[in-house]
């Protein structure tokens, strides 16, 4: 199996737009219905967050979530040394769990205790290869990579550091632009001080782990980004609905414009009666000109409601954008 290596280095500002948006939303919270979060222990934590909000937050998804469990543990066989996640009370790799949960959304955010002491490219290489058995188990569901949160600034390390966690998360979102099963959730840019680490407010250990104040900023990153997926979405299926209708349209016309050919070929044929032939071609002639009319109709329709989806979609990221910041 061939995984392409990146090497790609740059400070990338790859920010989805972040409204303020209340931490309770029923109609958000359905997209989240029938998802799977996979993680580690900062996973667990926010695992533990949701249920302490009771139940139906965020539609009750699957954890897949271990601590310490890292893309290197991911990508490597189960045994018992190693710290894969449980599901219905058995060790297992994660497509494997992804496949028999029957998600039809799975949220991954990992790559931290690899930084430690796996190079950038052996990590990205390492969830490359975990996104393509994820999908080739399961290739309907949408997979969301959330980007790496930051470390507490005092508390960087030579390898596990801010600047390698942002290098990191650049070329992940870049990946993510690749494939339209994937998307790329940054939920780190809202939890960072003016030095781009992880804000003394939002952490637990002063190292790496989010406390509940972060939490909150989870969850409202995650709606509004369900908010955005969520329109989008009904956007392109209102385009679909309308090019099948336009199809179906244009179908009957071009029976119509059959039937009318037919009818001009039989007259042709017919040399004995050219008055009344000619008379006839007329007619048809005349006819096919009145159901013409409806196909160009047709195709000027369908140019017009593209016209407006595009405007859509865009008056939809501007108004997002117009909300930016505003945690």
């Amino acid at each position: 199996m061939f995984m392409p290596t990146m090497t790609i280095r740059f400070f990338y500002t790859y920010a989805k737009p972040v409204p303020d948006m209340p931490l309770y939303n029923d109609e958000t919270d359905g997209f989240f219905e029938n998802s799977a979060f996979v993680g580690d222990s900062i996973m667990v934590g926010f695992e533990r967050y949701c249920r302490s909000m009771g139940d139906g937050f965020l539609s009750d998804p699957v954890f897949l979530a271990a601590g310490s469990f890292s893309l290197w543990q991911a990508v490597s066989p189960v045994s018992e040394s190693t710290l894969h996640p449980v599901y219905q009370g058995e060790k297992m790799l994660i497509e494997d769990a992804v496949e028999k949960s029957g998600v039809s959304k799975v949220f991954i955010c990992l790559g931290g205790n690899d930084l430690g002491w796996k190079t950038i490219d052996e990590s990205v290489d390492n969830y490359n290869t975990l996104i393509y058995r994820i999908h080739t188990k399961a290739p309907k569901a949408k997979i969301y990579i959330i980007g790496l949160t930051y470390m507490y600034g005092p508390s960087q390390k030579t390898n596990l550091n801010n600047t390698n966690m942002r290098t990191f998360n650049g070329i992940m979102y870049e990946y993510c632009q690749k494939y339209d099963y994937l998307e790329f959730i940054n939920i780190g840019d809202r939890l960072i001080d003016s030095d781009n680490g992880l804000k003394a407010e939002y952490t637990s250990d002063e190292y790496i782990h989010v406390n509940a104040a972060g939490y909150d900023v989870w969850v409202k990153v995650l709606r509004a980004n369900a908010n955005y997926f969520m329109r989008v979405e009904a956007a392109a299926l209102s385009e679909g609905e309308e090019q099948n209708g336009q199809t179906e349209t244009k179908t009957d016309s071009s029976e119509d414009e059959e039937e009318e050919e037919k009818e001009e070929e039989q007259p042709e044929q017919e040399e004995e009666s050219k008055d009344e032939d000619s008379e006839e071609e007329n007619q048809n002639s005349d006819s096919g000109a009145v159901q013409a009319e409806p196909v160009s109709m047709t195709k000027q329709t369908k140019k017009t409601s593209e016209r407006h989806l595009h405007k859509d979609v865009l008056r939809i990221v501007e108004q997002t954008v117009l909300a930016l910041h505003h945690i």
